[in-house]
């Protein structure tokens, strides 16, 4: 993944350079060099960006990094996206 994608991918996912380097557990400098095209990601980065790019979960994955970043204004919100999740978006009934 070169850092066009990278950079989209992030943007995606509507998080910070900070918190998408956490979720990849590299540098918040490994991003920012990514994404202006002055290094390539490691094998093992790649790999995880792949995974990130590729999982149909991905709205899980933004709603948990933007908590983390204290962008999510709705924590109920995430607990919602990830029973919808869980349960592959059928309702549960209520305990």
């Amino acid at each position: 993944m070169n850092g066009v994608n990278v950079k989209k991918l992030r943007r995606k996912m509507n998080v910070t350079q900070e918190a998408f380097a956490m979720e990849l557990g590299v540098s918040v400098d490994s991003v920012r060099r990514w994404e202006q095209g002055v290094r390539e990601p490691s094998a093992l980065a790649s790999k995880e960006l792949e995974r990130l790019a590729g999982n149909g979960d991905l709205d899980l994955c933004t709603d948990a990094l933007q908590l983390i970043a204290g962008n999510c204004g709705d924590p109920a919100g995430l607990a919602q996206a990830t029973l919808k999740t869980v349960t592959g978006g059928v309702p549960t009934p209520a305990t």
